[in-house]
């Protein structure tokens, strides 16, 4: 599988991981799903609602919106992503 991403996608993950420190972060890459591609369109952060440096959850009714949000725009879901900050 390829992922595509940009800088600005990277600069997104980081910021939102250096905001929380020393939690840990997670969210939601989507964008377009393909055979073996996946190219990120947006960077959606979510909240830890574990609140913990060792482990996430995200809250169904967030995942909810940002996937119901991601398929309004033509986008699908392409992955999780979350920090390892200790």
């Amino acid at each position: 599988m390829i992922l595509l991403l940009e800088e600005i996608h990277t600069q997104a993950i980081m910021k939102h991981s250096n905001s929380v420190f020393p939690i840990e972060t997670c969210g939601v890459p989507t964008g377009i799903a393909k055979t073996q591609i996946r190219i990120i369109k947006r960077i959606e952060a979510a909240q830890n609602r574990t609140h913990s440096s060792r482990s996430y959850t995200i809250a169904p009714e967030e995942s909810h919106r940002i996937l119901t949000q991601s398929e309004e725009r033509g986008e699908s879901l392409v992955g999780f992503y979350h920090s390892h900050p200790s």
